[in-house]
């Protein structure tokens, strides 16, 4: 597959042993020489695909470069890269991290080439399995809010997971009891392997509405038509938050 293929050209350096680990803690002081951010993966991702999708941003890192890992339980090195960020200030790789067990926590860390203190610029901890680990249908949907739990305010904020999405896009409404649209939205996934089970948030406003409601997922047709349903959640809006 092509992005396979790409993914061999930028293969991560395999652990020969169990390697300690810094502590799972982010760090930003002139100690580290800049400050790296990882954006994506993010935070609970399930990954699947043999190629892990790394990028973020570097601020006036020393060299332009900083080392990128990925530790495993016991604190097992499985894979270790360095990275040159771009004039821009944006990185990203793409890690053949090698990894085809059962789901194991890994924790993906930022930092400074030739660290004695091993101090970390930034962490992000996923979940990792080889693909054949995979479940048919990965269990994806809306998380929250949670069924007829009371929110409030000018907008409420959903979040979930979805996995396999056409073109990694989907749209989330905010229906009133009477069928009134409050409000609609489109959510793009970071998922370029399209197997991933990936995280997403976004806002919904209640346009000043208090009462039951529903939060809907769907896909879209090409024609624009709402096409299937992904999850829906029956809520309630009241007046003020919490």
């Amino acid at each position: 597959m092509r992005w396979f293929a790409l993914a061999l050209l930028l293969t991560a350096c395999a652990s020969s042993g169990p390697t300690a680990s810094a502590p799972a803690e982010a760090a930003n002081d002139v100690s580290t020489g800049g400050e790296v951010r990882i954006i994506h993966p993010q935070a609970g991702a399930n990954l699947y695909a043999e190629v892990m999708h790394v990028s973020g941003t570097a601020l006036a890192v020393s060299n332009e470069r900083f080392v990128l890992r990925l530790v495993g339980p016991d604190s097992a090195v499985i894979s270790s890269h360095i990275v040159e960020a771009q004039q821009d200030g944006r990185w990203q790789v793409e890690l053949l991290h090698g990894y085809s067990g059962e789901p194991i926590e890994v924790v993906i860390e930022a930092l400074p080439v030739g660290a004695a203190n091993q101090q970390l610029y930034d962490v992000v901890t996923v979940m990792m399995a080889g693909i054949q680990h995979r479940p048919a249908s990965p269990k994806g949907g809306i998380h929250y809010p949670v069924p007829e739990e009371p929110v409030g305010g000018e907008a409420i904020v959903v979040n979930g997971a979805f996995s396999a999405l056409p073109d990694s896009v989907f749209w989330l409404a905010l229906i009133a009891a009477d069928g009134r649209l409050l409000d609609e939205r489109q959510v793009k996934l970071h998922n370029p392997y399209h197997v991933d089970l990936m995280p997403w948030s976004a806002e919904l406003a209640t346009s000043g509405y208090a009462g039951p409601a529903e939060v809907r997922a769907f896909v879209r047709a090409a024609d624009g038509t709402a096409w299937r349903a992904l999850d829906s959640v029956a809520i309630v809006i009241a007046q003020e938050a919490g």
